[in-house]
């Protein structure tokens, strides 16, 4: 598990500053936006699932 630190400093890179991570701290900020994507994607699916006509509920 990352830590809630971790993953805030890795999001807050300005695109220039890319360059200057190191290999590990590239992997784990591909990794978390990968898991932050999937609980999108299910959060979505669960929805469409709940709602398929897509129309808003809220």
């Amino acid at each position: 598990m990352i830590k809630l630190e971790s993953l805030q400093e890795l999001l807050n890179i300005e695109q220039e500053n890319l360059k200057k991570l190191d290999t590990e701290k590239l992997r784990l900020l591909i990794g978390s936006l990968r898991y932050s994507v999937r609980q999108c994607e299910r959060e979505l699916n669960s929805r469409f699932a709940d709602n398929p006509l897509g129309t808003s509920t809220e």
